[in-house]
């Protein structure tokens, strides 16, 4: 119980967990290759709908049918969150909830539970209204039906997923050592190798062929984009190595190895944000940095492979 509540104290509460969890969200988008920006908008209208309970008939029926496919409610973060109140109260944290509806025991769990479900369902949306509109453009046979549930398959497959998760994993939770939230970055690396082995199917098929390349590219500028903004942003702050390794001081040691935008308030006077805090990849990219800046990357290795565990 102790373990539990320290947890949520860390995560509940922190504004930097939830613009994290949202933000996150970019990436892990951008890693797939979806550029239908319109689709934004279906995301942040049925999400909207479905925070106020708007009784609209077709968000509803639309609401229900990504339920029914498995692409929503099924944020990492919030079902983690679930368990680790389940584990500080001994009960099924949806049964208690649901019956006290009016009570100030469901006020707090509640609210932080659907905000980060509505954080994640939005990107989820995103996520598969371009994967049905991109198979729907390749496969033009196919009816609604077949199109969306291969859509929700490709969500459910690349998309960090809450039911995907081994229970062996979800356990770690329990244990006061290990940090919250390792079921994501367990997804994190499940994704990867699922987006990976979705780019060669693509790939070799003809009519998914613009699909696949779009989906590599897309990977390729998740996993070099962070490097890149912060090489450049350096340039033009006139921030160069010794700068560069003065302001990573100013780091936590977890931090330094982690991607950071520069800018330049005055001569010699340099500012920087951290951006890795707010990338999906950054587990696996963390022992790449500490190789190429000369920093110690086998212990680099380990500390992501504990924050994957």
């Amino acid at each position: 119980k102790l373990n539990a509540l320290v947890k949520l104290d860390k995560t509940v509460g922190s504004i930097g967990t939830h613009s994290a969890n949202f933000f996150s969200g970019i990436g892990a988008a951008t890693a797939q290759g979806h550029y239908r920006f319109d689709k934004l908008n279906i995301a942040a209208k049925t999400v909207w709908a479905d925070v106020r309970n708007k009784s609209d008939e077709e968000y509803r029926a639309y609401i229900l049918r990504l339920v029914k496919l498995g692409v929503l409610d099924e944020s990492v973060r919030a079902g983690e969150i679930k368990d680790v109140i389940n584990d500080a109260t001994n009960k099924d944290i949806d049964k208690l909830l649901d019956k006290d509806k009016r009570g100030t025991l469901s006020a707090i769990p509640k609210i932080v539970i659907n905000l980060y479900s509505a954080e994640d369902n939005f990107w989820r949306i995103f996520y598969f209204e371009n994967e049905k509109a991109n198979y729907g453009q390749a496969f033009p046979e196919w009816d609604q039906d077949r199109l969306e549930k291969e859509a929700a398959e490709i969500t459910r497959d690349t998309y960090f997923t809450y039911t995907k998760i081994p229970k062996g994993i979800k356990a770690l939770r329990r244990i006061p050592l290990i940090a919250p939230f390792t079921s994501f970055t367990s997804e994190v690396v499940r994704t990867s190798f699922k987006t990976i082995n979705l780019i060669k199917t693509e790939l070799k098929n003809p009519r998914t062929k613009a699909i696949g390349a779009r989906r590599l590219a897309g990977t390729i500028i998740a996993a070099s984009g962070t490097i890149a903004a912060g090489i450049a942003t350096a340039f033009m702050a006139g921030v160069g190595g010794d700068e560069k390794k003065d302001l990573n001081n100013l780091q936590p040691d977890f931090y330094k190895n982690d991607q950071n935008l520069y800018f330049s308030k005055a001569p010699g006077n340099y500012g920087f944000v951290n951006i890795s805090r707010v990338d999906p990849y950054n587990y696996l990219k963390k022992p790449i940095m500490a190789f190429l800046n000369n920093d110690d990357w086998e212990t680099a290795i380990l500390e992501s492979t504990l924050e994957l565990a």
